[in-house]
Parts: structure tokens; sequence; C-alpha cells
């Protein structure tokens, strides 16, 4: 967004309204990241409002070995393996971080600590958002779409992890390889706004965003594209505007994020503190100038 923000965190549980989402997609449609907690409702809950919107990249929670921790939510599709299940998934986890025993400040008995050991989802948005910050720094010319793009295509996963799980997403964060593999490879086109398959697909076709209100209150979809060329997906399943799928290949198997045993404790901490580090040291959002 001109004089905008490049990466916004949101690390609390709001409801949304069609004029917040309208606000939100219209950063959406010109690049903005918007970084949501999970939930600390555990297992046996779904991921909260406003990671249930398209677009929002939603952060579920692991533990220093690598384990998802027992307060992140689970989401509401099943495990996938390949891209006909992810055509029809909507908005789910798309990955996990450290969540667990994080540095900062907090309440306690009333007066704030600065050295607060704290759990949740919200610590590891921060995390999330944090990366995406050092990345943006290191690439200054990578949009927000490129930046999402290389997040979720060079995770990690356990060893006979499938593409994507209910709990873990498309893997946990790799700090080492976001910051090694160039984003400005990938498309500039919002990944996960027309579901997750896009994010596996190489020239994927831009969503259809919402981004104004009707006469009703309620999101009206841009029109479709000009005759003659490819629509991009429309939204998944979240209002009756939104009806479409991603444009995907549906016999197309997905790659597999790159594999580990688990996440190690070395790992955990490096991705930890240096994410953190962005958070306090880049203000994670980002002034552009005008």
């Amino acid at each position: 967004m001109a004089d905008g923000a490049d990466i916004v965190e949101i690390p609390v549980s709001i409801e949304t309204t069609p004029a917040l989402l309208a606000a939100v997609n219209r950063g959406l449609a010109q690049g903005v990241i918007f970084v949501v907690g999970a939930g600390n409702g555990g297992a046996a809950t779904q991921p909260m409002s406003p990671g249930t919107n398209p677009g929002m990249l939603v952060v579920g929670s692991e533990g220093r070995t690598g384990a998802v921790s027992p307060f992140s939510p689970t989401s509401a599709a099943s495990t996938m393996t390949t891209a006909q299940a992810l055509r029809a998934s909507g908005s789910e986890i798309h990955l996990v971080a450290p969540g667990e025993e994080i540095l900062g400040g907090g309440l306690t008995d009333g007066r704030w600590v600065s050295d607060v050991l704290q759990s949740g989802t919200s610590g590891a948005s921060a995390v999330v958002a944090g990366e995406l910050a050092l990345m943006k720094q290191r690439w200054p010319g990578a949009t927000g779409n490129q930046l999402l793009f290389s997040l979720l295509r060079n995770t990690t996963q356990p060893h006979g992890i499938p593409v994507w799980d209910p709990r873990r997403g498309f893997g946990a964060v790799d700090l080492a390889a976001t910051l090694t593999v160039d984003p400005r490879s990938y498309p500039d086109v919002q990944p996960l706004y027309g579901g997750l398959a896009t994010v596996h697909e190489d020239t994927p076709a831009a969503p259809r965003i919402p981004t104004q209100l009707g006469a009703d209150g309620q999101l009206v979809l841009p029109p479709a594209a000009a005759s003659g060329s490819t629509d991009g997906p429309t939204p998944p399943s979240t209002g009756p505007e939104a009806t479409g799928p991603a444009h995907v290949d549906p016999s197309a198997a997905v790659p597999a994020s790159k594999a580990s045993s688990s996440g190690s404790l070395a790992g955990w901490v490096s991705a930890a503190v240096l994410a953190l580090a962005a958070v306090a040291s880049l203000v994670i959002i980002r002034r552009r100038s005008s």
C-alpha cells in the first residue's frame, strides 16, 4: 500500500465485519501480508477469527522438539496429499512456528514485566512476522505475495508428513531457507485467497478479491476478467459471493516440503531469536515512502 504497511500482525481474536474485510481485502489486493495467530483453544478447536477469512496467513505453534503445541488448533480439513484435495480447501492453518516459552513483556500480578515467558500462537505469529520482515529487508524489491510464496514453499516437515497437515499446515518456518532463496522468482499473485492449491502453482491466476461493499452492505466480487482471458479463483466458501475454487490440475501431485526428523533445539532457538529480533528492530510493520 502506498505509504502504508507491508506486514501486519494480528495476535488477537477479532470479529470481522464486511466493512473491515473490505479494508483488509484492499490491502491484500495490493500485496500487504496479514499474519494472524490460529488461537489457543487446543487440538479439538479450529482456527479463530480473523484467521477464518481468506487471504490471512494463519500460524499455529510448535515446541522445542518440533511437536505441535497442545494449545494449537486443528484445521477443519483433512490431511491433503494432492492438488485435488488442496483445490477444495478454504482458509486453514498454513504453517507453524516456535510459540512455547517465548520471552517478552507481559502483565504479572497487575504490573508490566519485561521478561516473561509466554506461550501461544500470538508468539508464533510474531516470529513469522519477524521472519517476513527480515526477508523484506534482504529483498526490498520483492512483493508481499512473493514473500508469502517463498515462506510457504520453503518450510520443513517431519518425515512421513504429507504436503499439508491439519495441525502443521505446509510445515514449520525455516529461517535459513527463506533468507537464502530469492523470493523474486515466485509469482506476484496472492497465494492464499483462492485456496491452498495456489501455493504450489507456478503460474497461478490472480484471485478475484472483493474490495467494495454493495448496497446491501455485503462484499461484492469485482467484474470477471475480460473475454478470452483466464478468470482468477473466487474466495473459498466464506460468503454467498465466494463460490469458485482455485484453478489447478486436479491430477497433479504437489511436491512435499523439505523433510526433517524433528525440529532441533538449535534451529528452534535460532528461528525464535532472529525472528523476534526482527520484530524489535525492524518494527514488523514497515513504512514505505510515498
